[in-house]
C-alpha cells in the first residue's frame, strides 16, 4: 500500500473518532498522526483525545455513556472505509481486526460491561446473544452519525493529510486548529478539560 493511500486512511479514521465523539457531547482534544517507514515497509500511528463526561448518577446514565463510548470507538474504521472504492459488508470487520485492533479491545471489554448493566438479571447463556445485539445497536449508531457528518469527516481528514509532508514525523493537530478546519465551527465551545483524556489509537501497522 501507498504511504499516500496509508495516510489518508489514518487520517479518516481519526477523523471520525474525533467527529462522532463531538456529535456525542465529548469533549475533544488533539489529534497525533505519524507515517512510519522502516526500510521497504510503512505503517502508521494515530490518535485521538477524547474527555469524557459522566453525569453524576450513574445508574440512569451509564448506559448511554457505554453506548456512546463504544459508538466514538467504532466511529474510526467506518470513517476509514469512506476512502475505499472496492468494499463490501467485511470491509469495515477487518479493519477493526487490524488498524483498530486496539479500539476492538476496547470494545469487547466495554461490551461485557454494557451487557451486565443493560441485563444484570438474566442467565450467562445469553451473553453471546446480547452483547452482538448491543454491538450492532452501537455500530449502527456510530454509521448513522458519520453519514450525517460526513462532510465534517472529509473536511477534517484532508486537511490533515495535506499538512502530513514527511516520514517518520509526529503531526499534532490541536483542538482550536481542528475545530477551526470545521465548517460552520464554533471555536472553543468543546474545548478540553485538563487531563483525564481517553485516547483511541490507531496502532503502528507495517504494511509490506
Amino acid at each position: 500500500m501507498k504511504s499516500d493511500e496509508i495516510k489518508l486512511g489514518v487520517c479518516f479514521h481519526e477523523a471520525g473518532h474525533w467527529v462522532v465523539a463531538r456529535n456525542l457531547d465529548f469533549k475533544v482534544g488533539e489529534v497525533r498522526i505519524k507515517i512510519i517507514k522502516d526500510g521497504e515497509n510503512i505503517g502508521h500511528y494515530g490518535s485521538s483525545k477524547i474527555f469524557p463526561r459522566l453525569n453524576s448518577n450513574p445508574t440512569q446514565f451509564i448506559e448511554k455513556y457505554l453506548k456512546n463510548r463504544i459508538a466514538v470507538l467504532f466511529a474510526g474504521v467506518i470513517a476509514q472505509t469512506l476512502t475505499i472504492t472496492n468494499k463490501d459488508a467485511n470491509t469495515a470487520e477487518g479493519l477493526l481486526r487490524t488498524d483498530g485492533s486496539d479500539d476492538y479491545k476496547t470494545i469487547t471489554e466495554l461490551l461485557f460491561i454494557l451487557r451486565g448493566v443493560c441485563h444484570p438479571d438474566e442467565a450467562e447463556e445469553l451473553d453471546d446473544t446480547q452483547i452482538l445485539k448491543l454491538q450492532k445497536e452501537c455500530w449502527e449508531h456510530s454509521d448513522k452519525i458519520i453519514q450525517s457528518m460526513r462532510g465534517d469527516i472529509e473536511a477534517l481528514a484532508h486537511k490533515m493529510a495535506n499538512e502530513i509532508a514527511c516520514i517518520n514525523k509526529e503531526y499534532i493537530f490541536n483542538h482550536n486548529k481542528l475545530t477551526g478546519w470545521l465548517p460552520n465551527s464554533s471555536l472553543n465551545s468543546d474545548a478540553p478539560p485538563d487531563g483525564g483524556a481517553l485516547t483511541c489509537y490507531t496502532p503502528r501497522e507495517i504494511a509490506e
